[in-house]
């Protein structure tokens, strides 16, 4: 007899419910293997297996789809087993251009080298800042600051004390106010008023007046000197600081120099430190003399100390960024 199409097609009821045998299934979760590879996705699977295997720059993959359609865990699931089969990527920082601050360099280190390096700069910018501020404390500092702004001392005192005396030997006597240095003649040893200089004789008038301005250029070039002899002392000051600084980091720069003498990129960047360093001490002393006027400046957004003091550190990035992590994860 034939069956309709309806009797071919019917299901039995016992059918209609899917039955689990519980004594097959695991006690806890914990029993149950992960899920290796993915279900289905035929054609996103090899794509991402074809991929993997460009070795050309600029092939991208790009996996997109619904949200919780797990194409993150794909991909990871991928990496895991084609890390292992490639080299080891590069570890890249980023460092400070000391030339152009807009425009970072870039240095290329083994593999685990750059977190490492990040470290070690970390620790010398601490190991700096610590030490740095002590040595400028230090009585050796003071004394030797000291010797080179008594010279100038002594050095600009006999330069007043002859002016002093040539005054004196052209009837004039010299004051200092707040407005500048003043000359005043002198007759007999007392000083003239304008009323009593009024009233001297016109030749003597003229010859004061002459000798008055030979003075004034004898002012004019002590002046000078003087001028001149503050930069010098300014100058020592900065170099004893310098000096200072560069004896207080020199061992951590040679520690660094020892633990990187097989990278000449890092070589470099350590000389421009070491340059750069003494210059901008104010970030590691604090506020003194002149510092005072960068106490004000610190206070403004954007140039805070530790702001300025960024320049010294090192971004460490690990290329290609997926593949590194999961081959780093796959190490550990």
């Amino acid at each position: 007899m034939t069956q309709t199409l309806s009797e071919q097609t019917a299901v039995a009821p016992e059918q209609l419910r899917h039955r689990v045998d519980q004594a097959q299934l695991p006690l806890t979760t914990a029993d149950v293997l992960p899920l290796e590879g993915t279900i289905g996705q035929l054609r996103a699977v090899d794509a991402i297996a074809f991929g993997l295997e460009i070795g050309s720059p600029g092939y991208n993959l790009f996996v997109a789809g619904p949200a919780g359609s797990g194409r993150e865990l794909t991909v990871h699931d991928f990496l895991r087993r084609f890390a292992p089969t490639r080299p080891a990527p590069s570890d890249w920082v980023y460092v400070y251009n000391f030339a152009q601050s807009d425009q970072p360099n870039v240095i290329r280190l083994p593999q685990g080298r750059g977190r490492k390096f990040a470290a070690d700069l970390d620790g010398f910018l601490q190991a700096a800042q610590r030490d740095i501020p002590r040595a400028f404390e230090s009585e050796d500092y003071e004394r030797h600051r000291r010797e080179a702004l008594a010279e100038l001392a002594q050095r600009r005192d006999a330069l007043f004390n002859q002016l002093n005396a040539f005054a004196r030997d052209h009837s004039f006597a010299i004051e200092m106010t707040p407005s500048g240095i003043v000359t005043v003649p002198v007759s007999q040893g007392h000083p003239l008023s304008d009323e009593e200089f009024q009233r001297l004789p016109a030749q003597q008038q003229q010859e004061l007046e002459q000798r008055n301005n030979e003075i004034q250029e004898r002012i004019a070039d002590t002046l000078r000197q003087v001028r001149q002899m503050q930069k010098e002392a300014t100058e020592r000051v900065r170099h004893l600081d310098r000096d200072v600084a560069l004896f207080a980091v020199g061992p951590h720069l040679v520690e660094l120099r020892e633990a990187y003498s097989d990278q000449p990129k890092v070589l470099t960047y350590l000389d421009q430190i070491q340059s750069d360093l003494p210059e901008h001490l104010d970030d590691f002393r604090g506020s003194e003399g002149e510092g005072q006027q960068q106490v004000l400046l610190s206070r403004l957004p954007g140039l805070q100390r530790g702001e300025h003091l960024t320049r010294y550190s090192v971004n460490a990035f690990v290329l290609p960024g997926m593949l590194s992590s999961v081959r780093s994860s796959a190490a550990r």
